[in-house]
């Protein structure tokens, strides 16, 4: 069975990734963040930041 979720690529700090202060000093890496809620997870349209994650069962 295939599972389809949104997902998007976040630039975050490893070591605490909810602190969104900038300027982030070069510490911040790109990160996938998969949202559960079935909706996407972007202010923008961007093509970068909606992805579709698929898994299988």
């Amino acid at each position: 069975m295939l599972h389809f979720r949104i997902a998007a690529f976040r630039g975050r700090d490893p070591d605490n990734p909810s602190d969104r202060k900038h300027p982030s000093n070069g510490r911040f890496c790109q990160r996938m963040e998969i949202n559960v809620g079935g909706t996407t997870n972007t202010l923008t349209s961007v093509g970068k930041d909606n992805m579709v994650f698929i898994t299988y069962d």
